[in-house]
Protein backbone atom coordinates (compact mmCIF):
# COMPACT_ATOMS: atom_id res chain seq x y z
CA UNK A 1 0.00 0.00 0.00
CA UNK A 2 3.14 2.52 1.22
CA UNK A 3 4.69 2.20 -2.77
CA UNK A 4 1.56 2.46 -4.76
CA UNK A 5 0.32 5.68 -1.95
CA UNK A 6 3.94 6.82 -2.58
CA UNK A 7 3.57 6.97 -6.69
CA UNK A 8 0.10 7.88 -6.88
CA UNK A 9 0.97 11.11 -4.96
CA UNK A 10 4.36 11.47 -7.46
CA UNK A 11 2.17 11.18 -10.19
CA UNK A 12 -0.35 13.97 -8.84
CA UNK A 13 2.57 16.22 -8.28
CA UNK A 14 4.04 15.62 -11.58
CA UNK A 15 0.66 16.77 -13.35
CA UNK A 16 -0.99 19.13 -11.09
CA UNK A 17 2.63 21.34 -10.60
CA UNK A 18 5.84 19.54 -12.62
CA UNK A 19 4.04 19.79 -16.27
CA UNK A 20 2.60 23.57 -15.66
CA UNK A 21 5.23 24.49 -13.97
CA UNK A 22 7.97 23.59 -16.82
CA UNK A 23 5.37 24.85 -19.29
CA UNK A 24 5.55 28.46 -17.66
CA UNK A 25 9.67 28.28 -16.86
CA UNK A 26 10.24 27.39 -20.58
CA UNK A 27 7.95 29.88 -22.30
CA UNK A 28 8.27 32.81 -19.87
CA UNK A 29 10.35 34.79 -22.72
CA UNK A 30 7.26 34.33 -25.10
CA UNK A 31 4.38 35.62 -22.41
CA UNK A 32 5.34 39.51 -21.98
CA UNK A 33 2.16 40.38 -23.71
CA UNK A 34 0.19 38.73 -21.16
CA UNK A 35 2.24 40.16 -18.24
CA UNK A 36 3.98 37.42 -17.42
CA UNK A 37 7.82 37.15 -17.49
CA UNK A 38 10.93 35.79 -15.57
CA UNK A 39 10.03 37.66 -12.10
CA UNK A 40 6.52 36.52 -12.35
CA UNK A 41 7.26 32.99 -11.68
CA UNK A 42 7.48 34.12 -7.92
CA UNK A 43 3.37 34.24 -8.43
CA UNK A 44 3.40 30.83 -9.44
CA UNK A 45 5.35 29.35 -6.57
CA UNK A 46 3.09 31.98 -4.54
CA UNK A 47 0.22 30.01 -6.01
CA UNK A 48 1.92 26.69 -4.71
CA UNK A 49 2.54 27.86 -1.41
CA UNK A 50 -0.62 29.14 -0.44
CA UNK A 51 -1.90 25.08 -1.97
CA UNK A 52 0.52 23.45 -0.26
CA UNK A 53 0.04 25.02 3.31
CA UNK A 54 -3.65 24.43 3.12
CA UNK A 55 -2.63 20.71 1.96
CA UNK A 56 -0.49 20.47 4.76
CA UNK A 57 -3.63 20.90 6.96
CA UNK A 58 -5.66 18.53 5.10
CA UNK A 59 -3.96 15.82 2.93
CA UNK A 60 -7.74 15.32 1.57
CA UNK A 61 -7.18 18.24 -0.75
CA UNK A 62 -4.32 16.69 -2.38
CA UNK A 63 -6.69 13.94 -3.69
CA UNK A 64 -9.21 16.43 -4.86
CA UNK A 65 -8.90 17.25 -8.56
CA UNK A 66 -10.63 20.60 -8.14
CA UNK A 67 -8.13 21.57 -5.73
CA UNK A 68 -5.32 20.06 -7.42
CA UNK A 69 -5.91 20.74 -11.25
CA UNK A 70 -6.56 24.87 -10.46
CA UNK A 71 -4.20 25.59 -8.22
CA UNK A 72 -2.78 27.59 -11.14
CA UNK A 73 -6.25 29.02 -11.90
CA UNK A 74 -5.01 32.47 -11.94
CA UNK A 75 -2.30 32.14 -14.14
CA UNK A 76 -5.07 30.39 -16.74
CA UNK A 77 -7.44 33.20 -16.40
CA UNK A 78 -4.72 35.96 -17.21
CA UNK A 79 -1.96 33.88 -19.81
CA UNK A 80 -4.23 32.53 -22.90
CA UNK A 81 -1.11 30.33 -24.36
CA UNK A 82 -0.99 28.61 -21.25
CA UNK A 83 -4.81 27.92 -20.30
CA UNK A 84 -4.70 26.84 -24.08
CA UNK A 85 -1.38 24.24 -23.21
CA UNK A 86 -3.62 22.80 -20.08
CA UNK A 87 -6.55 22.28 -22.43
CA UNK A 88 -4.29 20.48 -24.79
CA UNK A 89 -2.63 18.17 -22.32
CA UNK A 90 -5.48 17.22 -20.50
CA UNK A 91 -8.82 17.51 -22.84
CA UNK A 92 -7.10 16.65 -26.43
CA UNK A 93 -3.59 15.44 -26.81
CA UNK A 94 -4.00 11.45 -28.24
CA UNK A 95 -1.38 8.99 -27.87
CA UNK A 96 -0.64 4.97 -27.65
CA UNK A 97 -1.20 3.35 -24.54
CA UNK A 98 1.89 1.69 -23.30
CA UNK A 99 2.96 -0.94 -25.06
CA UNK A 100 2.82 -0.07 -28.92
CA UNK A 101 1.50 1.64 -31.54
CA UNK A 102 -2.05 1.39 -32.04
CA UNK A 103 -4.30 3.14 -34.99
CA UNK A 104 -4.53 6.74 -35.14
CA UNK A 105 -8.57 5.59 -34.28
CA UNK A 106 -7.74 3.95 -30.99
CA UNK A 107 -5.45 6.31 -29.97
CA UNK A 108 -6.11 8.03 -26.10
CA UNK A 109 -5.84 10.82 -23.89
CA UNK A 110 -3.08 9.49 -21.72
CA UNK A 111 -3.45 12.47 -19.42
CA UNK A 112 -6.91 12.10 -18.65
CA UNK A 113 -6.62 8.51 -17.62
CA UNK A 114 -4.11 9.26 -15.42
CA UNK A 115 -5.85 11.98 -14.00
CA UNK A 116 -9.36 9.80 -13.67
CA UNK A 117 -6.91 7.16 -11.91
CA UNK A 118 -5.26 9.32 -9.62
CA UNK A 119 -8.55 11.20 -8.34
CA UNK A 120 -11.18 8.93 -9.03
CA UNK A 121 -9.78 5.74 -8.35
CA UNK A 122 -11.36 1.93 -9.67
CA UNK A 123 -9.50 -0.51 -8.83
CA UNK A 124 -9.48 -1.90 -5.00
CA UNK A 125 -5.55 -1.50 -4.53
CA UNK A 126 -5.80 2.36 -5.53
CA UNK A 127 -8.87 3.09 -3.47
CA UNK A 128 -7.16 1.56 -0.52
CA UNK A 129 -4.08 4.20 -1.06
CA UNK A 130 -6.60 6.79 -0.04
CA UNK A 131 -5.46 7.15 3.79
CA UNK A 132 -1.98 6.62 3.24
CA UNK A 133 -2.17 9.16 0.10
CA UNK A 134 -3.07 11.98 2.41
CA UNK A 135 -0.53 11.57 4.80
CA UNK A 136 2.07 11.49 1.69
CA UNK A 137 0.80 14.38 1.04
CA UNK A 138 0.89 16.36 4.02
CA UNK A 139 4.70 14.84 4.40
CA UNK A 140 5.10 16.46 0.99
CA UNK A 141 3.74 19.66 1.58
CA UNK A 142 5.57 20.31 4.66
CA UNK A 143 9.00 19.44 2.79
CA UNK A 144 7.91 21.87 -0.41
CA UNK A 145 6.74 24.91 2.52
CA UNK A 146 9.87 24.15 4.65
CA UNK A 147 12.43 23.79 1.14
CA UNK A 148 11.76 27.11 0.42
CA UNK A 149 12.99 30.69 1.03
CA UNK A 150 12.49 33.53 3.34
CA UNK A 151 8.67 32.79 4.46
CA UNK A 152 8.82 36.55 5.28
CA UNK A 153 8.51 37.39 2.07
CA UNK A 154 6.33 36.24 -0.95
CA UNK A 155 8.97 35.42 -3.88
CA UNK A 156 7.08 37.08 -6.55
CA UNK A 157 8.58 40.35 -4.83
CA UNK A 158 12.33 39.10 -4.75
CA UNK A 159 14.41 41.31 -6.99
CA UNK A 160 16.96 39.94 -9.69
Amino acid sequence: VELVSLLRVLSILHIAVCLPSRWLSANTGDLQEYGFGYFDLGKMLDLFDDAFKEIMEDGSLFLDEDFMMKILDDLEIKIDPFKDYVEYMFEEKKGNLVGGCTPKEDKVMPFDLLRAALFYPTFQDIIQTDSQSRLFAEEAACFVLNSGMNKKLPRSIYPP
